[in-house]
């Protein structure tokens, strides 16, 4: 320290003379010769300044000054040994601290090094632990699927179900903190009892795999998705609709969010979005669906864009499936046109179009276009592919619907066997597009009454689908009611009610009782039961069909529309069958309020018109003249609108229009009928339809019969057994009916021949000159024939009428009262007009006549008495009854026993007062 201070004043001092010397300077400088003098002025001038005096001061001064800088750079110095110690101090604690946090460092890598090598121990460990667990699924994978259903296919798999069962049991204990191989377990597992057709536990397998994965993964992961994919199916089969749905959006937004939306996996979920949604028996969702896709990729694709090409056809598929044909087909062609601008005419996609298109003209009853479309699908097919191609399988399936549709049964059947070969050959058998043309052949050779072909084929159809789809599924479903129907034609109704009741509960169990597929197994049941007697079973179930039909109604669906003319026109004729004349009437009248409204098509509206007629007809049967009056105008008026003037339908309709006309106005009246049967007449020989004009020709014959215009009835009677013999068998049932018609005509115009013969002979004896006959009746008469015609009329009367009653007796009807009864009545009628009109019977033969046609006269009354007291299923009219009495009163008249008359006139009063109080 001592030497360092010497250093200091040493230094010091040497400061001190050179300041000095600056300081001389200075004042020299500062005070110059000019400076002014003043009283108070020390110094005049420079030059009076005391040297030695101002050296002495400024020495002084100068003093004073260093030993102040003196103290202050000790200060200085003192300061900054303080401050160099401080960083030395401060240094020494860095390096200290330096030291001790190397000495960690090293500790924490010596830690840091034991612990890595524990890690990778570790995690060498779980890799050999990962690589056994996945070798353990697999294995079981493996196992599996070597003895999973498609494997064991004809064997018991009760053994696997138990094995599947018990690993359920454990695997969620097992594999606790393995999530990602339980997940991939219970995946597995789920598929294999999928495939076993245990749905409930498939479902319950999947569920969980989905939640694992869930929360291992979040939303955002493709095993998420296919967890998701396998759920929906599982659900599927289970009829879950509801459920499947949401599922579904979910699916296809989470494939989005993955891949995009232009990934072909997302339009795929949407496809079965859509196809759920017409399975829940929601159609419009789907329509709503699909529109809003068409939309968003009109927008974003532009309008000539494939992807709006696709979504074009998938909604025409959905507007053609609920009735929307017309738009349908806009949508179907707008579609082959972005196709063919876009990949050329002849193009696997348009092939598709074309065969869209096809099936959407059938549907709309175009069946010549559609096979025209349908065949340059097939030709385009075959120049692309080949004959042996799966596309042309396709397009021999929708050309062979058309043909069948067409009413050519084997050329469609020739179609759907290639197209058959084609879909075997491609896959081996057992898809769903070889079952579809088994099911699709089957019924057209069940529709050509090759029924012990179409069965054993529909059969293994229902095997594929149980196979495919599962024991319950809707495709089974169907399957079951193709069956039965296949049966139902072969009259084997009890396998085919069990069939068709199979089918049902399915249905209900899947789709809920209010589904549209439900309403059409009620009704195929209906028909089933109709058929097996079973009325009051059947009316019950096609009642249900309507309720559902009703209950699903959209005013601008026309398939909706068209399933409740369907089922209430079922309805009625069973109402009809079993003379529930009020409930039918309501039901036909709700349907016609239904067309009054604009609601259905053509086909509908002349179902209803049909329909119309039969209540009519019902109100007729059972003696409600006044009520079948309105419905027959509405169902002449409705034909008359939808089919034309012309149609021989609406020829028909006018002629029973015509009858009623007759029957309500009496001998007197029918002026209208007739000539509505006239201008018929003439129409149905313009068109040459003979069945229509036998139909006409009847009915005029029958009113201008019932007017007692007889000459002019014979002509028309012969005409129709002429058309008839032409046409069918001489024994027929057809030929039989004109021909007793014109016998009980020519008998009854023999009866007034003798009746008109009576009144001039009594006239002429009483001398009155007015007969109580009409004017029209009596003009007639006057070129009525000799006694000779009458004769001659009598003898073929009796030989028609008793050719037509030996042809009955010996037929399925002899116990009818038609034949039995009324039939013999009218012979009886014949013999008796012969026995008082033929001059060439002596008296013993005259006396045999009429004993024979009182024993044919007692006979019949008594088979039409016998059948009214015993109230058969169809009443017997009283008018029958009234006939036969009013005969055995002329027979005992003209056989002149008056007493005898005198009791069946009684009996005659009698029946009619009845007539009267009903």
């Amino acid at each position: 320290m001592p030497k360092n201070i010497s250093l200091v004043r040493g230094r010091v001092r040497k400061k001190r003379s050179i300041a000095a010397r600056k300081f001389h300077s200075k004042v020299e400088i500062s005070m110059p010769e000019s400076l002014p003098v003043r009283a108070t002025n020390k110094y005049a001038s420079t030059a009076s300044i005391n040297p030695t005096t101002t050296t002495r001061k400024v020495n002084a001064w100068d003093n004073r000054f260093w030993k102040r800088s003196l103290a202050k750079r000790r200060a200085d110095i003192c300061y900054d040994l303080q401050l160099r110690l401080r960083c030395r101090a401060r240094r020494q604690q860095q390096e200290h601290e330096i030291s001790r946090l190397a000495v960690r460092a090293t500790k924490a890598e010596q830690q840091q090094s034991f612990l890595r090598q524990e890690a990778e121990a570790q995690a060498k460990v779980a890799r050999l632990e990962g690589a056994k667990s996945r070798q353990v699924a697999q294995f079981f994978k493996d196992m599996l699927a070597g003895v999973g259903p498609s494997a064991a296919l004809g064997r018991d798999t009760t053994m696997l179900k138990e094995i599947l069962d018990k690993t359920a049991d454990r695997i969620g204990r097992d594999l606790k903190d393995q999530p990602a191989v339980e997940a991939e377990l219970r995946d597995i597992m789920g598929k294999v009892y999928f495939e076993l057709g245990e749905y409930e536990k498939a479902e319950g397998m999947i569920r969980e795999a989905l939640k694992i994965r869930r929360a291992q993964f979040g939303n955002r992961h493709p095993d998420v998705v296919r967890s998701l994919e396998r759920l929906i199916a599982a659900l599927s089969n289970q009829g879950k609709y509801e459920e499947i749905q949401g599922l579904q959006r979910e699916a296809a937004a989470m494939q989005a969010n993955l891949t995009g939306n232009e990934h072909p996996d997302v339009p795929k979920l949407l496809r079965k979005l859509t196809e759920t949604s017409q399975y829940a028996g929601k159609p419009e969702v789907a329509e709503r669906l699909q529109r809003e896709t068409l939309a968003e990729k009109r927008k974003l694709r532009g309008n000539g864009h494939p992807d709006v090409a696709h979504w074009l056809t998938i909604l025409a598929c959905t507007l053609d499936d609920q009735g929307k044909s017309a738009e349908a087909e806009t949508l179907s062609r707008e579609a082959l046109m972005i196709r063919r601008n876009i990949f050329g005419k002849e193009s696997p996609r348009v092939v598709e179009a074309l065969t869209l298109l096809a099936g959407i003209l059938r549907s709309e009853d175009k069946l010549p276009e559609a096979a025209t479309v349908q065949s340059e699908a097939l030709v385009i097919s075959r120049k692309l592919f080949g004959n042996k191609h799966p596309a042309v399988a396709n397009s021999l399936n929708g050309l062979a619907k058309i043909l069948a549709c067409q009413g050519k049964l084997a050329e469609a059947e020739m179609m759907y066997r290639e197209a058959l070969a084609m879909r075997r050959e491609a896959t081996g058998g057992g898809t769903q597009n070889v079952t579809a043309s088994l099911a699709n052949l089957a019924l057209v050779l069940t529709a050509q009454g090759k029924v012990a072909e179409g069965e054993p084929m529909m059969r293994e159809v229902l095997a594929l689908t149980r196979k495919q789809r599962g024991s319950e599924h809707p495709d089974v479903a169907r399957s079951l009611g193709h069956l039965a129907w296949i049966l139902l034609e072969q009259g084997k109704f009890g396998e085919a009610e069990a069939m068709e009741r199979e089918a049902l509960a399915m249905l209900r169990k899947l789709l809920g009782n209010d589904h549209p597929h439900v309403a059409d197994s009620l009704g195929k049941l209906a028909i089933n039961l109709e058929k097996q007697g079973k009325l009051s079973d059947a009316e019950k179930m096609c009642h249900e069909a309507l309720v559902i039909a009703r209950k699903g109604l959209q005013p601008d669906n026309p398939a909706s529309i068209t399933k409740i003319y369907q089922q209430a026109d079922c309805l009625i004729k069973l109402l009809g069958n079993q003379n529930k004349l009020a409930e039918a009437d309501t039901e036909v009248r709700r349907l016609l309020e239904m067309q009054k409204r604009g609601l259905g098509g053509v086909e509908e509206h002349t179902q209803l018109a049909r329909r119309l007629r039969e209540v009519g007809h019902l109100h007729l049967r059972l003696g409600s003249q006044d009520g079948a009056g309105p419905l027959f105008r509405e169902s002449l008026a409705l034909l008359k609108k939808l089919l034309g003037d012309g149609h021989p339908e609406v020829n028909q309709m006018r002629t029973e229009y015509m009858y009623y006309m007759c029957d309500q106005a009496g001998s007197a009246g029918g002026g209208e009928a007739e000539s509505l049967c006239r201008e018929v007449l003439v129409t149905a020989r313009k068109a040459g339809d003979s069945a229509g004009l036998e139909e006409v020709l009847g009915g005029m014959a029958g009113m201008l019969f019932r007017r007692g215009r007889y000459a002019e009835a014979e002509p028309l009677y012969r005409e129709i057994i002429q058309l008839r013999r032409a046409r069918l068998p001489a024994g027929d049932v057809l030929v039989l009916e004109p021909s007793a018609s014109l016998g009980r005509l020519l008998s009854d115009w023999c009866w007034a021949e003798r009746g008109r013969a009576l009144e001039t002979e009594n006239r002429s004896r009483t001398g009155h000159a007015v007969s109580s006959r009409p004017k029209a009746a009596r003009k007639q008469d006057a070129g009525s024939g000799s006694a000779g015609d009458v004769a001659r009329r009598s003898r073929e009367a009796e030989s028609l009428l008793r050719d037509c009653l030996a042809k009955r007796l010996a037929g399925p009807t002899a116990d009818h009262w038609r034949t039995a009864g009324d039939l013999t009545s009218r012979l009886g009628a014949a013999v008796l007009a012969r026995a008082v009109t033929d001059p060439a019977l002596n008296d013993a033969s005259r006396d045999a006549k009429f004993a024979e046609a009182e024993r044919l006269l007692m006979d019949g009354y008594g088979h039409l008495d016998h059948c009214d007291q015993a109230g058969t299923a169809e009443k017997i009219p009283d008018k029958y009854l009234s006939d036969a009495i009013t005969r055995l009163v002329h027979l005992h008249e003209a056989w002149n026993k008056p007493g005898k008359a005198a009791e069946w006139r009684q009996k005659l009063d009698g029946l009619a007062k009845s007539v009267a109080a009903k």
